[in-house]
Formats: C-alpha cells, sequence, structure tokens
C-alpha cells in the first residue's frame, strides 16, 4: 500500500483494508493452476490464415506465464475482468463460456482480489512510469467502491 498511497484516492486505502480484514473470514477455495496475469494485452487474437476452409477461423494464444502458480481460479479473472467492466453482456458471455456462474465465495475473492491488484497495479504503475498500469488502477478501484459499498461475510453475500 506504501507505494500507491500518495495516488490514492481519498476512502481507497481504507476500502482496501476493510475487504482485506473480510478475506481472513471467507472460506478457502479450490486452487488450480493460474496463469497469474491474464488481461487482453497476453492474449493474442489473429485471422488463421493457414486455414484451409472458407470458415472464419481465427488463432487465440495466451503470453507471458511467468506469474504462473497454484491459485484460485478467480485470480485469473482479476485483471480479465476489466474487459467486462460495465458491459454485463460480456460478463454473460464469459460466465456462458466458462460453463458456471461464480459462486458467492468466488465473486467476494475477486473483488478483495482486484482491490489488491488494484493497489499492486497504481504502485508498479508509478514506479514504472506505466500510464496504463496506473488508470486501470484508479478505474478499478472507482469502480469496485461503486459496487460494493456493503461489507461481505465469511459466504461472500453483503452483509
Amino acid at each position: 500500500m506504501t507505494g500507491a498511497r500518495s495516488h490514492l484516492l481519498p476512502g481507497d486505502e481504507e476500502f482496501v483494508r476493510e475487504l482485506v480484514r473480510h478475506a481472513e473470514d471467507l472460506q478457502p477455495l479450490e486452487w488450480v493452476e493460474t496463469h497469474g496475469d491474464l488481461q487482453l494485452r497476453n492474449v493474442l487474437i489473429a485471422p488463421d490464415t493457414a486455414a484451409e476452409s472458407d470458415a472464419l477461423d481465427v488463432f487465440v494464444a495466451v503470453i507471458d506465464f511467468e506469474r504462473s502458480e497454484p491459485g484460485p481460479a478467480v485470480r485469473d479473472l482479476v485483471r480479465l475482468s476489466d474487459a467486462w467492466a460495465g458491459r454485463p453482456d460480456l460478463f454473460e458471455a464469459f460466465v456462458a463460456g466458462y460453463g458456471r456462474s461464480l459462486t458467492a465465495a468466488e465473486e467476494a475473492r475477486l473483488v478483495i482480489d482486484a482491490a489488491l491488484d488494484s493497489v499492486s497495479g497504481i504502485a508498479y504503475g508509478v514506479t514504472h512510469r506505466d500510464p496504463e498500469l496506473v488508470e486501470r488502477g484508479r478505474r478499478t478501484l472507482a469502480r469496485l467502491r461503486a459496487e460494493h459499498r456493503e461489507a461481505l461475510s465469511p459466504t461472500g453475500d453483503a452483509t
């Protein structure tokens, strides 16, 4: 928090600290292998020019696995969720492709991890002169504060 503190808006630090306090009471989630930095700039999408059919084929690749490690599956949704922020239709399309809705505990963990990632992104972005990371961090914190004003229970449900 220290590296980002001077770049946070009033109330951001308290909001994140309150979320972290709730994280201690959340039910543990199943761990899986995670990418660790899944975001749009680490997904390559291009038409597949090698395809022999007339159908529009698309080549998709995920790159940058240096932060891969075991963790809750929602870890990979933290940065990816920026792609559907403000677009419930895109989130619904993701959930349909994912094959299931997120549990209340997963949704709560996603909020907490997104807030922590925002602070980390702001600190890193300022230090490394990456304005995109700073902006994403600020935008995400503002969205989370607007959407999650209420405290979360140990199951992830709003109290």
